[in-house]
């Protein structure tokens, strides 16, 4: 089940007197020292539920509810945050409720084991694990599979079926493309092979055989480029690591020899949203981790920024800003300049669990915003925060969780998988939505 956290403050939530919503009474003494509080931004509460339950009433009389009818119908709004946020409420009530509402507003019931997004930011289609189905593809991929899977797109509307319906895969923006590994997995020098495998809406799918050893790979929203980086280590041959470039029918367009080993764990080269840079992160024991930017249609190196911190990587929306965060700190360049234009603990050689480390880092279009997940590792307290205008606020707390702002940092929200998280058994689902404006 994937949840969703959005902002619980009305005006200034650093402003103690009157204080109401998540944060709790001593919530102040958990904030960063170093915060401050934004005079020029006002954050208003729109909507809240605590348990699906909740959720589920608010939709009686159809989909959208009246309070996101208005904010739906808001000119003020530019179209394209009002969109993020149809698509997003509306992938909540699919992944919470396994509903959708059709163009018509009529609910779309699908019984299912899982509902989740194929792709992270705009959540336009989705992967459906259907309840009770065994049924498998005559020969499928290489491995262990859950069986075949149905995509849908944000009403409901069921798109194709695939062979791929692992959690672990993931699909370009319509749905028409998706990635994944297939195959063996060895030990660090043992036999194994692992494939990247594409597949497509029609149960037919590709494996591209690489090696023996985990893949990171990702698909890009159009899903005309799909990007796979790699260590090689095999037992007889010196390590080798690489970056592959592939077009959406699965044909290798070029290929890069890396200097060091790509970051391990779940991280994952980053595609700009206009397939324009590639990014990834390699890892340099002893030195600094390179970030290196590559022009996606030559594979020609345009920028490398030589930190000590790194490994998660998010392009902006309008494709300028690359944010780089991880081990502590966090940095946002200019892909055109290669400029450092903001950072935090950027020369993260000192381990000091007493302050804030940024866990993940993202800004909206001309970064004009950026926010970020923090935490204060000795006491294991999560902030979202938000700079503005040279500003630094804490918008939510006590929440782990992935913040989101619509392209243009109109409203705030922030989701995550309580499973992931490391909780078990049944949750209530908070869901909160609030509005970001300048002060008049």
């Amino acid at each position: 089940m994937r949840y969703l956290i959005m902002v619980l403050v009305v005006e200034a939530l650093l402003s103690t007197a009157g204080a109401t919503g998540g944060v709790t009474e001593d919530a102040g003494a958990d904030l960063p020292q170093d915060s401050t509080s934004s005079s020029s931004l006002e954050i208003i509460e729109v909507f809240r539920a605590d348990t699906p339950e909740e959720l589920e009433a608010t939709l009686a009389d159809g989909y959208p509810p009246a309070w996101l009818d208005e904010i739906l119908t808001d000119e003020s709004i530019p179209e394209e945050d009002r969109y993020w946020l149809d698509c997003r409420v509306r992938a909540e009530i699919a992944q919470d409720l396994n509903l959708f509402f059709n163009e018509e507003g009529e609910p779309v019931h699908y019984e299912a084991d899982r509902i989740r997004s194929g792709e992270d930011y705009w959540r336009e289609c989705f992967i459906i694990n259907p309840l009770g189905t065994d049924e498998q593809v005559a020969d499928p991929p290489e491995g262990n599979w859950a069986g075949i899977g149905i995509i849908v797109d944000r009403f409901g509307n069921q798109i194709g079926e695939i062979a791929v319906s692992r959690s672990s895969s993931e699909l370009s923006r319509d749905g028409s493309v998706g990635v994944t590994q297939s195959g063996i997995q060895g030990s660090n020098f043992g036999p194994g092979q692992m494939n990247l495998c594409f597949f497509y809406l029609d149960r037919s799918f590709v494996e591209f055989p690489i090696h023996g050893y985990t893949i990171h790979a990702a698909v890009s929203q159009s899903g005309k480029l799909v990007v796979a980086s790699c260590e090689d280590r095999s037992r007889n041959e010196e390590k080798v690591h690489r970056l592959y470039v592939f077009d959406g029918d699965a044909n290798l367009l070029w290929q890069r020899t890396l200097e060091y080993r790509p970051t391990s764990g779940r991280i994952h080269p980053a595609i700009s949203f206009n397939d324009k840079y590639i990014a990834i992160q390699c890892s340099n024991r002893g030195g600094a981790d390179p970030v290196i930017l590559f022009d996606a249609a030559t594979g020609e190196e345009l920028h490398r920024w030589e930190l000590t911190i790194g490994n998660h990587l998010h392009f902006s929306p309008d494709n300028r800003f690359l944010c780089i965060s991880g081990g502590g700190g966090g940095a946002v360049v200019d892909c055109e300049s290669g400029e450092v234009i903001w950072s935090r603990f950027l020369d993260n050689t000192v381990y000091d669990p007493a302050v804030e480390q940024v866990l993940d880092l993202y800004c909206t279009n001309a970064a004009e915003t950026i926010y970020w997940l923090a935490t204060e590792v000795s006491c294991l307290n999560y902030w979202t925060m938000l700079s503005t205008d040279e500003s630094t606020e804490v918008i939510d707390s006590q929440y782990y969780g992935q913040p989101s702002i619509s392209p243009n940092g109109y409203i705030y929200l922030a989701q995550f998988d309580l499973t992931e998280a490391g909780s078990s058994g049944e949750q209530p689902t908070p869901i909160r939505v609030a509005l970001l404006k300048g002060s008049e």
